[in-house]
């Protein structure tokens, strides 16, 4: 009896390393291939490729380390990926392909409701109702006809309508990250460090600040703010800070004198000043909480690309330091949190590094519901 077992361990050992094989960047694309696998394998390289067993044409692209990392039907170009935005033709590729994988129609119709989105198809059959051959019909015609291709964004919401003299289809979709990206908590987190670790400033990238006098407010002698915007509460603004300059004309305020405003300033509108400071940062992750040191210069570019920021004090004294930052992305709904604590040396000197607590990708509601409270609490005291 005990030597039976030695072949099922050894076939269960195979059959799980099998499984280990093939890595992902969601669950999402693991459901998807696993869908997908028992009707064909897929090419080991990336590209597209049209497997015999399935109508359309379909993209898989593997990361150095050999992870899929995308894997949807193969409807945009190169060009078309470099307009749109890669992410954007990842997602509807992946989602188009995961409504039609969908058991049957109605399990099709709520997938689509779970997720808010919606398509609808005309010019294809007369049936007002969604059906996924209707879908699969569609996308073969944007496929091998030259439809025109209109995209939309309003009100936190993506609308994309393809369209010839024959049929319409029309997809909307929440600017929601996780549906977009495909992926749930932890592996947003996951993904963001990967993000971050990967990219590379060739330079600083925020928003040139162009000065118009007209707009400056006097603030105390010989200073000035440029008026932003608040976020929810009075004390988070993106105010920027200048002070005359007889060779410039104005320039943004760093000086220990002026602790609060220099390190609005530092963030708000960061310049060559942060290069040299280096920040610890907590990353605050779904069911962990990693660690790692920073530059200072490479966060703030790497969030100053896609987001507009916001400053708070929260206490400030010559022992101690905390600020809040918050991070919201210009497209899509969700913020970044960073919370420091740290010194005015730190800040002035670079006598040290930095401490932050870093929340990434919060939820429009919840960061709502985070002020809202606050306020509260404020008006209570």
């Amino acid at each position: 009896m005990i030597i039976k077992k030695y072949p099922i361990i050894i076939l269960l050992l195979f059959f799980l390393s099998g499984l280990k094989a093939q890595q992902f960047a969601s669950l999402q694309l693991e459901n998807i291939f696993r869908s997908l696998s028992d009707k064909f394998e897929l090419p080991p390289e990336s590209g597209v490729f049209t497997p015999q067993t399935f109508r359309l044409p379909l993209r898989v692209t593997y990361d150095t380390e050999g992870k899929i990392i995308h894997l949807g039907i193969a409807i945009f170009s190169k060009n078309e990926q470099d307009v749109i935005g890669k992410m954007l033709c990842d997602f509807q590729e992946r989602y188009l392909l995961d409504v039609l994988l969908q058991p049957d129609d109605e399990k099709a119709r709520a997938f689509l409701r779970k997720n808010k989105t919606e398509v609808s198809i005309s010019g294809i059959a007369l049936e007002t109702q969604f059906k996924q051959e209707y879908l699969e019909e569609a996308i073969r015609r944007i496929i091998d006809g030259n439809p025109l291709y209109t995209l939309v964004h309003e009100n936190y919401q993506w609308g994309v309508l393809w369209e010839d003299e024959l049929f319409c289809l029309v997809f909307k979709f929440p600017s929601d990250i996780q549906l977009i990206l495909g992926m749930d908590k932890k592996e947003i987190g996951d993904f963001f460090e990967h993000q971050l670790n990967q990219y590379q400033p060739t330079q600083f990238e925020h928003t040139p600040l162009i000065l118009d006098a007209d707009y400056l407010k006097p603030l105390r002698k010989d200073m000035f703010v440029l008026p932003g915007s608040t976020f929810f509460i009075e004390e988070m603004r993106s105010d920027i800070y200048l002070i005359k300059d007889s060779i410039s004309g104005y320039k943004t305020v760093f000086d220990a004198k002026y602790p609060e405003e220099s390190i609005a300033n530092l963030f708000i509108s960061p310049d060559g000043r942060v290069e040299n400071l280096e920040i610890n940062i907590r990353h605050k992750g779904y069911d962990e909480t990693p660690s790692f040191n920073e530059n200072l210069y490479h966060l703030l570019s790497f969030m100053n690309k896609d987001f507009e920021t916001y400053f708070g004090i929260e206490h400030l004294s010559s022992e101690k330091l905390e600020f809040t930052v918050i991070f919201r992305n210009k497209e899509y709904t969700f913020y970044h949190l960073l919370f420091v604590e740290t010194t005015l040396d730190a800040i002035f000197e670079g006598s040290e590094p930095l401490k932050g607590t870093l929340y990434t990708y919060i939820p429009n509601q919840n960061i709502k519901n985070l002020y809202y409270e606050r306020e509260e609490k404020t008006e209570n005291n």
